[in-house]
């Protein structure tokens, strides 16, 4: 249940060009000018030891040779990160900025966009590695500088669209969708469709995140259409793939599994690796979903590999969470060890939010699979104190509501601690209009199961036979195998006690509406609302007295009520269903149902 960090590279989709001006709040004692922030570049510890190597390998400097080429060099290491070449990407910019230190030029203002493009690189290198404070601050400084020496030649919208991306990984949510909108209205004439579809692609994962999934679809659905005006099949593919993340979401499994399985065909056929991993990964969300684990937990080794190879450590952490979560589940206790061992050494220097509470929640989890059983409940209780830390995706609250439902049911009794239960009883019911709020169908079948539980534990054992059927409902349609087993289990639990205690439940059914006559005047009335004496009669076939007659029970039990109206000119009887009618209707067609269920 877990939605995947999908990788930044996917999130931007493309390098957006356009110059909107920021006010940004530095103090000028403070400011740094380009000359400072080049310095950034080998400062930090890693960065110094590549540039020793390249030093010693006595690397061309091409110092002879025109901006141009530092200008391709930056590119190139542009393309290196986003593909997650980061040691790649990050030596070609210390070759760059040691060509721009040895050149002289006759232009400042030149020499200032070869500066603030590199810088942006560098940046964009940071928040790619997972380092956001870092990122955020060399990308911020660059708007400040930008504003105050009007460096013309690199405009600001991919700054921007960086610096939104970054608050989403924060959890700042309105910050990274006013970044968003403000670089939207900016945009450099002409327009063009790609600059204007990553925009709107990450408008949509916000709202994703959220867990706002019909604005998020038609943010993703705006995208899609423009990026297939210029043929951009990389992009598409990435839409394609959150369009598949949201279905799944919405319990559309065959949808789902469609788009998903259309995203891989486009990134096999561009051979790009990176892309690939993520698609793996929603893989392996979708078959999660359907309780399929081992096949899951293929996909997500197949991600992993790929990401490991790679190198890309933040992508890496997300799916190691995946994996962590999965083997605990299967109860590979060796397995869950290692990968969780490596999780926390990749998370050494991450300053990501969403990745740390992933940590936190594994642990957790962890110790309610291994650990003690009398602490069950205070590891429920730790998980449900963490729905509040910010930056929390809507999957990942899923995820935490569910198994700390799941836990607490299992270790709470209502009779030794009634307060207990009904505070259980009362976070089932916050669940289930969480996920009823959003439209998160594929969740909707465990909640029921929850729900039903609750009735089961009470006694209220219609209640709970009624929405496990709806449960066993829902998950067939969904291919849910958990969901189904254990709507199932407790059915047939339910069942069987009935047996061993031979209690016989009679069918409850009114007297009132069962009657042939009465029954079709009201369904009449139900499905038109209104109808006058005469078309009434005709419609259920009875004369006029015994119609009148039936309308007088009907009307004395408040099911029906008469008004005078007109017919034309002609002054006429209009009956009309009332609420208590409505009612009254509908729990006659669930005796029904249950009298099906229990003959079949």
């Amino acid at each position: 249940m877990i939605n995947q960090a999908k990788p930044l590279f996917l999130r931007s989709c493309m390098s957006i060009r356009a110059d909107f001006l920021m006010s940004i709040e530095y103090s000028r004692k403070n400011r740094s000018t380009l000359e400072d922030l080049l310095s950034l570049i080998i400062e930090s510890p890693e960065d110094f030891e590549l540039g020793q190597m390249i030093d010693a390998s006595n690397s061309q400097t091409e110092e002879s040779l025109g901006t141009e080429r530092i200008h391709e060099i930056i590119d190139y290491a542009n393309e290196s990160s986003k593909l997650g070449e980061f040691d790649t990407a990050l030596r070609n910019l210390i070759i760059a900025k040691k060509m721009l230190q040895n050149k002289e030029f006759e232009n400042v203002e030149e020499r200032k966009l070869v500066v603030i493009r590199l810088l942006h690189a560098y940046a964009a290198i940071k928040m790619q590695k997972g380092k956001l404070d870092e990122a955020q601050d060399v990308f911020l400084q660059i708007l400040e500088i930008k504003r105050e020496e009007k460096i013309k030649g690199l405009s600001m919208s991919s700054v921007l669209v960086n610096l939104g991306i970054i608050s989403w990984h924060k959890g700042k949510y309105e910050d990274a969708l006013k970044y968003y909108h403000r670089a939207l209205k900016r945009l450099d004439r002409p327009i063009s469709n790609e600059m204007v579809s990553s925009i709107f692609n990450n408008i949509a994962i916000v709202y994703e995140q959220q867990g706002e999934l019909e604005k998020a679809l038609k943010f993703y659905q705006k995208s899609l259409e423009l990026l297939k005006a210029e043929n951009l099949k990389f992009q598409e593919g990435a839409i394609l793939q959150n369009i598949g993340n949201i279905y799944r979401l919405q319990g559309k499994t065959k949808r789902s599994l469609k788009y998903l399985q259309d995203a891989l065909e486009i990134f096999k056929e561009l051979n790009h690796f990176t892309a690939i991993a993520t698609v793996y990964e929603s893989l392996g969300q979708y078959y999660r979903a359907r309780g399929m684990l081992q096949k899951s937990l293929k996909y997500f080794q197949k991600s992993k590999n790929l990401f490991a190879e790679k190198k890309n450590k933040p992508l890496l952490s997300h799916v190691l969470f995946q994996m962590i979560t999965l083997e605990i589940e299967l109860g590979n206790k060796e397995h869950a060890i290692r990968y969780l061992k490596r999780l926390n050494w990749l998370l050494r220097e991450s300053t990501s939010p969403s990745l740390q509470l992933k940590q936190k929640i594994v642990e957790v989890l962890y110790d309610f699979r291994f650990g003690k059983p009398e602490r069950q409940v205070d590891h429920a209780q730790k998980l449900i104190r963490l729905l509040n830390d910010k930056g929390i995706d809507i999957e990942t609250k899923i995820f935490i509501f569910a198994h700390a439902i799941e836990r607490l049911l299992l270790h709470c009794d209502s009779e030794k601690n009634p307060e207990g239960f009904r505070q259980i009883s009362n976070l089932v019911d916050d669940f289930l209009v969480f996920i009823s709020s959003r439209g998160l169908e594929f969740t909707k079948p465990i909640a029921l199961y929850f729900r039903a539980k609750i009735f089961s534990m009470t006694d209220q054992t219609e209640k709970a036979i009624d929405l496990l059927y709806q449960s066993i409902v829902l998950g067939d349609r969904m291919s849910q195998r958990r969901s189904l087993t254990l709507a199932k289990k407790l059915l047939r639990q339910i069942h069987k006690e009935y047996q061993g205690q031979k209690k016989f439940w009679p069918i409850r059914i009114s007297n009132t509406i069962h009657s042939i006559p009465r029954l079709n005047i009201l369904l009449y009335l139900y499905e038109f609302e209104k109808a006058s004496f005469a078309d009434l009669k005709k419609a259920v076939g009875l004369t006029a007295g015994n119609l009148s007659n039936h309308l007088r029970v009907l009307e004395k039990e408040e099911l029906i009520k008469k008004n005078q109206g007109f017919v034309g000119e002609k002054p006429t009887m209009i009956l009309e269903i009332t609420p208590t009618g409505k009612e009254k209707l509908r729990e006659y067609a669930s005796s029904l149902e249950d009298l099906l269920r229990r003959i079949h």
